[in-house]
Protein backbone atom coordinates (compact mmCIF):
# COMPACT_ATOMS: atom_id res chain seq x y z
CA UNK A 1 0.00 0.00 0.00
CA UNK A 2 1.34 3.41 -0.97
CA UNK A 3 1.90 5.65 2.04
CA UNK A 4 1.13 9.36 1.62
CA UNK A 5 3.93 11.86 1.96
CA UNK A 6 3.60 15.19 3.72
CA UNK A 7 3.60 16.84 0.26
CA UNK A 8 0.66 14.63 -0.80
CA UNK A 9 -1.34 15.68 2.25
CA UNK A 10 -0.46 19.36 1.81
CA UNK A 11 -1.50 19.20 -1.87
CA UNK A 12 -4.86 17.68 -0.91
CA UNK A 13 -5.49 20.25 1.84
CA UNK A 14 -4.63 23.00 -0.62
CA UNK A 15 -7.08 21.59 -3.20
CA UNK A 16 -10.00 21.38 -0.79
CA UNK A 17 -9.37 24.89 0.49
CA UNK A 18 -9.76 26.32 -3.04
CA UNK A 19 -12.94 27.45 -4.71
CA UNK A 20 -14.37 24.75 -7.00
CA UNK A 21 -13.40 26.46 -10.24
CA UNK A 22 -9.75 26.75 -9.12
CA UNK A 23 -9.27 23.07 -8.23
CA UNK A 24 -7.61 20.59 -10.51
CA UNK A 25 -10.06 18.37 -12.37
CA UNK A 26 -9.25 15.10 -10.59
CA UNK A 27 -9.70 16.73 -7.16
CA UNK A 28 -13.08 18.18 -8.24
CA UNK A 29 -14.17 14.79 -9.55
CA UNK A 30 -13.10 13.00 -6.37
CA UNK A 31 -15.02 15.44 -4.15
CA UNK A 32 -18.01 15.37 -6.50
CA UNK A 33 -18.22 11.59 -6.16
CA UNK A 34 -18.13 11.89 -2.38
CA UNK A 35 -20.73 14.68 -2.31
CA UNK A 36 -23.19 13.31 -4.88
CA UNK A 37 -24.16 10.51 -2.52
CA UNK A 38 -25.01 13.02 0.21
CA UNK A 39 -26.98 15.05 -2.33
CA UNK A 40 -29.01 12.12 -3.59
CA UNK A 41 -27.37 11.86 -7.03
CA UNK A 42 -25.81 8.45 -6.49
CA UNK A 43 -28.21 7.08 -9.12
CA UNK A 44 -26.56 9.47 -11.60
CA UNK A 45 -22.84 9.04 -10.83
CA UNK A 46 -21.27 6.92 -8.11
CA UNK A 47 -18.25 5.00 -6.98
CA UNK A 48 -18.36 1.33 -7.89
CA UNK A 49 -18.79 -0.89 -4.77
CA UNK A 50 -15.06 -1.73 -4.73
CA UNK A 51 -14.12 2.00 -4.65
CA UNK A 52 -11.59 1.79 -7.47
CA UNK A 53 -13.73 3.12 -10.32
CA UNK A 54 -16.76 5.33 -10.87
CA UNK A 55 -19.66 5.06 -13.25
CA UNK A 56 -22.11 7.50 -14.79
CA UNK A 57 -25.47 5.75 -14.81
CA UNK A 58 -27.58 8.57 -16.31
CA UNK A 59 -25.67 10.78 -18.74
CA UNK A 60 -28.55 13.21 -19.29
CA UNK A 61 -29.06 13.88 -15.56
CA UNK A 62 -25.30 14.00 -15.09
CA UNK A 63 -25.09 16.82 -17.64
CA UNK A 64 -28.07 18.66 -16.15
CA UNK A 65 -27.55 18.19 -12.40
CA UNK A 66 -23.93 17.33 -11.68
CA UNK A 67 -21.55 18.85 -14.24
CA UNK A 68 -21.92 22.53 -13.37
CA UNK A 69 -22.66 22.48 -9.63
CA UNK A 70 -20.08 19.84 -8.69
CA UNK A 71 -17.42 20.03 -11.42
CA UNK A 72 -17.86 23.59 -12.67
CA UNK A 73 -18.10 22.34 -16.28
CA UNK A 74 -20.74 23.04 -18.91
CA UNK A 75 -20.26 20.34 -21.54
CA UNK A 76 -20.02 16.54 -21.20
CA UNK A 77 -17.39 16.35 -23.95
CA UNK A 78 -15.11 18.57 -21.81
CA UNK A 79 -15.59 16.17 -18.91
CA UNK A 80 -14.65 13.20 -21.12
CA UNK A 81 -11.63 15.05 -22.47
CA UNK A 82 -10.39 15.78 -18.94
CA UNK A 83 -10.88 12.13 -17.97
CA UNK A 84 -8.77 11.10 -20.96
CA UNK A 85 -6.08 13.69 -20.21
CA UNK A 86 -5.80 12.42 -16.63
CA UNK A 87 -5.39 8.83 -17.80
CA UNK A 88 -8.76 7.36 -16.88
CA UNK A 89 -9.55 4.12 -18.68
CA UNK A 90 -12.96 2.61 -19.40
CA UNK A 91 -13.81 -0.88 -18.19
CA UNK A 92 -15.38 -3.26 -20.70
CA UNK A 93 -17.80 -6.17 -20.32
CA UNK A 94 -14.80 -8.37 -19.46
CA UNK A 95 -14.95 -6.88 -15.95
CA UNK A 96 -18.61 -7.87 -15.67
CA UNK A 97 -21.77 -6.10 -16.73
CA UNK A 98 -21.90 -4.09 -13.49
CA UNK A 99 -18.49 -2.54 -14.24
CA UNK A 100 -18.99 -2.09 -17.97
CA UNK A 101 -18.50 1.58 -18.84
CA UNK A 102 -16.99 2.52 -15.47
CA UNK A 103 -13.85 4.69 -15.47
CA UNK A 104 -10.73 4.00 -13.42
CA UNK A 105 -7.20 5.22 -12.80
CA UNK A 106 -4.83 3.36 -10.51
CA UNK A 107 -4.41 6.48 -8.35
CA UNK A 108 -8.11 7.40 -8.21
CA UNK A 109 -9.24 5.32 -5.21
CA UNK A 110 -12.06 6.02 -2.78
CA UNK A 111 -10.77 6.89 0.67
CA UNK A 112 -7.26 7.70 -0.67
CA UNK A 113 -7.39 11.31 -1.98
CA UNK A 114 -3.68 11.75 -1.27
CA UNK A 115 -2.95 9.42 -4.23
CA UNK A 116 -4.38 12.02 -6.61
CA UNK A 117 -1.01 13.83 -6.58
CA UNK A 118 0.39 10.92 -8.59
CA UNK A 119 -2.07 11.46 -11.44
CA UNK A 120 -0.36 13.37 -14.23
CA UNK A 121 -2.37 15.43 -16.69
CA UNK A 122 -1.06 14.98 -20.22
CA UNK A 123 -0.41 18.31 -21.87
CA UNK A 124 -1.38 17.11 -25.34
CA UNK A 125 -3.65 14.17 -25.98
CA UNK A 126 -1.73 13.43 -29.16
CA UNK A 127 -2.97 11.81 -32.33
CA UNK A 128 -6.65 11.37 -31.41
CA UNK A 129 -6.11 7.64 -31.91
CA UNK A 130 -7.15 5.69 -28.85
CA UNK A 131 -5.45 2.31 -28.38
CA UNK A 132 -7.83 -0.62 -28.47
CA UNK A 133 -8.86 -1.77 -25.03
CA UNK A 134 -7.59 -5.16 -24.04
CA UNK A 135 -9.94 -7.00 -21.72
CA UNK A 136 -7.11 -9.32 -20.68
CA UNK A 137 -5.25 -6.43 -19.06
CA UNK A 138 -8.25 -5.09 -17.12
CA UNK A 139 -7.96 -5.36 -13.36
CA UNK A 140 -10.48 -7.50 -11.49
CA UNK A 141 -11.57 -4.92 -8.91
CA UNK A 142 -14.24 -7.13 -7.39
CA UNK A 143 -11.58 -9.60 -6.23
CA UNK A 144 -9.80 -6.81 -4.31
CA UNK A 145 -10.77 -5.44 -0.88
CA UNK A 146 -13.33 -2.64 -0.96
CA UNK A 147 -12.12 0.91 -0.42
CA UNK A 148 -13.99 3.16 2.00
CA UNK A 149 -15.15 6.74 1.88
CA UNK A 150 -13.48 9.86 3.25
CA UNK A 151 -16.90 11.06 4.35
CA UNK A 152 -16.28 9.71 7.85
CA UNK A 153 -13.39 12.18 8.13
CA UNK A 154 -15.69 15.11 7.33
CA UNK A 155 -18.02 16.52 9.99
CA UNK A 156 -21.68 15.82 9.18
CA UNK A 157 -22.65 19.50 9.23
CA UNK A 158 -20.30 20.14 6.29
CA UNK A 159 -21.75 17.26 4.29
CA UNK A 160 -25.31 18.38 4.98
CA UNK A 161 -24.62 22.04 4.18
CA UNK A 162 -22.80 21.05 0.98
CA UNK A 163 -25.64 18.74 0.01
CA UNK A 164 -28.28 21.41 0.61
CA UNK A 165 -26.25 24.03 -1.23
CA UNK A 166 -25.76 21.83 -4.27
CA UNK A 167 -29.35 20.59 -4.29
CA UNK A 168 -30.55 24.19 -4.27
CA UNK A 169 -28.03 25.14 -6.93
CA UNK A 170 -29.13 22.41 -9.35
CA UNK A 171 -32.46 24.16 -9.89
CA UNK A 172 -30.85 27.50 -10.73
CA UNK A 173 -30.26 28.82 -14.23
CA UNK A 174 -26.67 29.39 -15.36
CA UNK A 175 -27.03 33.14 -14.70
CA UNK A 176 -28.45 32.54 -11.23
CA UNK A 177 -25.58 30.13 -10.48
CA UNK A 178 -22.99 32.74 -11.40
CA UNK A 179 -24.76 35.28 -9.18
CA UNK A 180 -25.06 32.90 -6.21
CA UNK A 181 -21.83 33.88 -4.43
CA UNK A 182 -23.61 36.26 -2.07
CA UNK A 183 -25.41 33.40 -0.32
CA UNK A 184 -22.43 31.04 -0.40
CA UNK A 185 -23.54 28.52 -3.02
CA UNK A 186 -20.74 29.13 -5.47
CA UNK A 187 -17.98 27.87 -3.24
CA UNK A 188 -19.79 26.33 -0.35
CA UNK A 189 -18.95 22.82 -1.45
CA UNK A 190 -15.24 23.54 -0.88
CA UNK A 191 -15.58 23.13 2.89
CA UNK A 192 -14.46 19.48 2.96
CA UNK A 193 -11.28 19.11 5.00
CA UNK A 194 -9.35 16.25 6.57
Amino acid sequence: MIQPTQDDIEWWNNQISMRVEKRQFHAKLYLALEQTQACGFDDVIAWMPHGRAFKIMDKKRFEEQVLMPFLHMKVYSSFRRQCNLYGFRRLTNASGTESSGAMYNEYFVRGRPELLTRMIRMKNKGTNVRPASCSLSEPDFFSMPQRGSIMNAVPDEHIESNAEANKARVGLTEHERSESTSDGFKHRNTVMRW
